[in-house]
């Protein structure tokens, strides 16, 4: 999990951004060049009144990869910025990864509240 504020940094530093911005319970076509040297995946979300977050990523068969919890966002920013291992990206075969977004209300209550859906292709050399 990122900031934007760090984003911006990197981007001032000439840091190779590649940025994807998600609509909330949306979806995007992405790869990832060569050239590129950070992965960055806005989740656009209505984070308002929301205090705790958990962050799902699943496979192409909705199948939990990982769980994070409790991450860190900035509610007024209306998003959840995710970076990835660009390497592991970038070695994926064409594929769906999905991303849902978990308001955990209690300790033992969770709701589900986004889901996101980024296909993958592999860069064209």
């Amino acid at each position: 999990m990122l900031t934007d504020a760090f984003i911006k940094k990197l981007a001032a530093q000439n840091v190779r951004l590649r940025e994807y911005r998600v609509a909330h319970n949306g979806s995007v076509n992405c790869t990832v060049a060569p050239e590129d040297e950070v992965l960055v995946t806005r989740l656009c979300a209505p984070l308002a009144g929301i205090e705790r977050l958990d962050v799902d990523f699943l496979d192409a068969n909705g199948q939990s990869i990982q769980r994070l919890h409790d991450v860190p966002f900035d509610p007024a920013a209306g998003e959840v910025v995710i970076t990835q291992q660009i390497q592991v990206v970038r070695a994926m075969p064409a594929t769906t990864v999905q991303f849902r977004l978990y308001d955990m209300v209690s300790p033992s209550d969770e709701r589900l509240f986004s889901e996101y859906a980024l296909h993958h292709t592999p860069h064209r050399t």
